[in-house]
């Protein structure tokens, strides 16, 4: 399995906002979080990247976070960028490969390279000079979601990626990662948008504060219990 979950427990202060989580995603695959507002998706998510403390364990292929973070990547909500700064596309992009450098080193042929080819894979390299300021939404989030593949990761997670973006833009994005598949990356999506899950999603997790599902996209819409998710 790609990212085996167990046993996952995270509480903030005396809250308990994810209780006993299990759960297991294969690769190749692309993956939806789903439940209602303060569910805990994304607190799951970042519980996966280490951005928040938790008990259990997870694994990715085998292993814990700190020998796998150089093939993880993550995407986190656009609203969390100051798209004011006087940024160019190119270098936003760019950002995304500096955790490869060495505090002495500069960027190099590839580096810059990767950055081309990843603006072309999202249809944005016609951009690469445009301060981010000046994008739309669904250019913002192509942009943001260049920067997380820019690195070339094995698993990427992503935070709500569609939301307030138009529906061509989210037609894009889908086929952008679709073919992020097709090259074995494995996909997870905390996502808001529960009418799309069989187009787009191999697998769906059912989650509000514990796992209510988890399966097939075509196993878990049969069930019932995405609403039964919403009604807790």
């Amino acid at each position: 399995m790609s990212i085996v979950v167990s046993d996952l427990s995270v509480s903030y202060q005396d809250f308990l906002v994810l209780n006993n989580i299990n759960f297991n995603i294969p690769g190749n695959t692309i993956t939806a979080i789903v439940g209602p507002n303060g569910a805990g998706k994304s607190t799951l998510l970042k519980a996966k990247l280490g951005l928040t403390n938790f008990t259990g364990k997870i694994t990715f292929f085998g292993k814990n976070l700190n020998e796998s973070k150089s093939k993880i990547s993550f995407m986190s909500q656009y609203q969390e960028v100051d798209w004011n700064f006087p940024m160019t596309v190119f270098d936003l992009v760019l950002m995304g490969r500096a955790f490869k450098l060495r505090f002495w080193q500069s960027y190099s042929k590839e580096d810059l390279k990767q950055v081309e080819t990843t603006l072309k894979e999202v249809g944005m390299w016609s951009k690469k000079d445009s301060l981010i300021s000046n994008l739309s939404g669904g250019q913002k989030q192509k942009v943001f979601l260049a920067r997380s593949l820019v690195s070339d990761p094995d698993i990427l997670f992503l935070d709500e990626p569609l939301a307030g973006i138009d529906y061509k833009s989210m037609g894009d994005i889908f086929k952008i990662l679709k073919k992020q598949k097709a090259k074995g990356k494995t996909i997870v999506i905390v996502h808001h948008n529960i009418e799309d899950l069989s187009k787009h999603f191999d697998y769906i997790v059912v989650v509000n504060q514990k796992i209510i599902d988890f399966g097939s996209s075509e196993h878990v819409l049969k069930s019932g219990s995405i609403s039964k998710a919403f009604k807790n």
